[in-house]
């Protein structure tokens, strides 16, 4: 049922907009628009003798945005929806991608460029996730909600034209979900063992860039990082390059990069085991050793995409 109510969410917003090449506007104080993208990538291999294995992978990318302004008045509203999955004769079908985040900011014109503002980020997944293992196991990480995240605050934006902005906020709470039926460990997220909510207080700053930096190509680059005072530094940072063929083919090279100290990765060997050290509540048995790690993606295609 999460699902199901998620994706209610997802799908008429991507499909409110009329279509057409360009972003539409409505009325003079509102301007929505979005994208639709699907990346593909395939290898097929017969007799092969450097060795290998037949593939195919996808991503779907969509986002949509409806941003309000008069008068000292701005509210920018966003939607981001990833998903993507890889198949393999070995190993069958996997997911690969799977984000969905809303970021809604209000602003208030203090002065040319400058903003008094508040800012709600939400991100999960939808589908759920697995850590796979070498003898063919899998394990549960990720569901629907579990974990979720949300951060919530008050600060100043720096929004000097439609290329570059920055949102500084020194009072941000940051929420961790993990929801209790979800079969998920919530100990992975940073909650102690039977809580569905863990609660930080920081600093937060959200740094976004798109640019036409040749003909055709666009780079957009996005940088959120959150430190709870006394703690540590948590960092998600993307970094997009679309380029388009033609009016409906693309290519795009994706990065995203992430650090949260309260994550708990499983570490493992050379050879992909799970390395165990003794448990410290039981010597005499053995527990999978984890930590924080950074968490890196890199993606690379040629698909479809469609502007709305």
């Amino acid at each position: 049922m999460k699902k199901i109510a998620l994706l209610l969410i997802v799908i008429p917003l991507l499909t409110s907009a009329s279509f057409s090449q360009d972003p539409v506007a409505e009325d003079e104080t509102w301007k929505t628009g979005g994208l639709l993208q699907i990346n593909l990538n395939q290898l097929a291999l017969v007799n092969w003798a450097a060795g290998g294995e037949n593939s195919v992978a996808g991503i779907l990318i969509g986002n949509y945005f409806a941003n309000f302004s008069e008068g000292n008045h701005i509210w920018d509203n966003k939607i981001d929806l990833n998903y993507g999955t890889v198949w393999t004769k070995s190993n069958g079908n996997r997911k690969s991608d799977d984000r969905f985040e809303v970021t809604s900011k209000y602003g208030y014109k203090i002065a040319k460029g400058w903003y008094a503002s508040s800012l709600l980020n939400f991100r999960t997944q939808i589908f759920d996730g697995y850590e796979f293992y070498p003898d063919g196991s899998k394990q549960i990480v990720s569901k629907a909600l579990a974990p979720a995240f949300m951060a919530v605050g008050v600060g100043i934006e720096y929004k000097p034209n439609d290329i570059f902005k920055v949102y500084l906020s020194p009072a941000t709470g940051k929420f961790t979900f993990v929801v209790k039926d979800s079969q998920i460990d919530e100990t992975k997220y940073g909650l102690d063992e039977g809580e569905s909510v863990r609660t930080e207080f920081g600093a937060y700053l959200n740094a976004a860039l798109k640019k036409e930096i040749a003909t055709n190509v666009e780079l957009t680059s996005s940088l959120q990082l959150f430190n709870a005072y006394q703690a540590n530094t948590d960092v998600d940072f993307q970094t997009a390059i679309n380029m388009k063929i033609n009016k409906y083919l693309t290519a795009s090279l994706l990065f995203h990069l992430i650090y949260d100290h309260d994550t708990k990765i499983t570490i493992k060997d050379d050879d992909g085991n799970a390395i165990l050290i003794p448990d410290p509540d039981d010597p005499l048995a053995l527990i999978q050793k984890t930590g924080p790690r950074t968490q890196f993606k890199e993606a690379f295609g040629v698909g479809f995409s469609y502007k709305f």
